[in-house]
């Protein structure tokens, strides 16, 4: 599960903007005004896109052949546990950035 959820969130934080966080070496945000707003409701529409980013991504590696979704969902919504994500991409990338992304 890890080897989805890490990169997911890294892909997810890629495009260039102004933080209130620290960025690590190498990471650039997405810009939040530029990302689209979503809901529970687009699930299905993220998890049929997944199909064609994560060989993107991974390209022909043989550890990325084969892969599942076992947790989608949008991050402002997480809890217990899985609400430390939310709370990683609020420091690296801001609030803005992380209530318009999804945990993978």
């Amino acid at each position: 599960m890890g080897k989805i959820i890490l990169p997911f969130l890294c892909m997810l934080l890629l495009f260039p903007t102004a933080t209130s966080g620290s960025e690590p070496e190498g990471l650039k945000c997405p810009n939040p005004d530029v990302l689209m707003k979503t809901t529970v409701k687009d699930k299905d529409e993220l998890s049929q896109a997944l199909v064609d980013i994560i060989p993107k991504v991974y390209g022909s590696s043989p550890d990325y052949q084969e892969w599942q979704i076992e947790v989608i969902k949008p991050m402002p919504i997480l809890t217990g546990m899985e609400e430390n994500y939310y709370k990683m991409a609020v420091n690296f990338c801001g609030e803005n950035v992380a209530n318009l992304s999804w945990f993978v």
